[in-house]
């Protein structure tokens, strides 16, 4: 499971932040990086991210993860009591790789094996500010329990589209 804090904010517009937060990157570690941009709430929509191994260099690749998305707050502090839903994110490869069509997954892989993300279509964001998303995979037949944040810019979830 890899718990990550992500900032799914700036509620109404204005500056984005810049959320950072320190994410374990030892060996058997996972970090994801969100790649959603203009998420609006109350509006369904593609939800993104890539995951890759703490700072051994390899992405994972293939097949399909679980994503959980939670309410943790507002610019005021109220996490309004937690909405939370789930969602399967499959691989989407970047356009114009060779990649192996029958290739199992979800697995570990060198960036000159397969490149993508994870995209769960139909995601649907009660309200606009502060989210969490964990991402579940088992990885040759292991539940990888990783990093507890991202480092950098998180994704947006806007009252209205810019």
């Amino acid at each position: 499971m890899v718990a990550v804090a992500l900032l799914l904010a700036a509620c109404g517009g204005g500056d984005e932040p810049d959320v950072t937060s320190k994410a374990s990157s030892g060996a058997g570690q996972l970090s994801a990086q969100v790649a959603s941009f203009d998420l609006v709430a109350d509006r369904s929509g593609r939800f993104i991210v890539g995951l890759l191994e703490g700072n051994q260099g390899r992405l994972v690749a293939y097949g399909s993860v679980e994503l959980t998305f939670r309410f943790v707050g507002d610019r005021t502090g109220d996490s309004g009591g937690g909405s939370k839903q789930s969602a399967s994110g499959r691989f989407l490869p970047i356009p114009g790789q060779r990649v192996a069509a029958d290739a199992r997954g979800p697995r570990f892989v060198a960036p000159s094996e397969a490149r993508g993300v994870y995209g769960a279509d139909d995601v649907t964001f009660d309200r606009p500010c502060f989210w969490q998303v964990e991402a579940r995979a088992d990885i040759a037949g292991e539940n990888f329990d990783g990093g507890s944040g991202i480092r950098g810019r998180g994704a947006i979830v806007r009252s209205r589209p810019r």
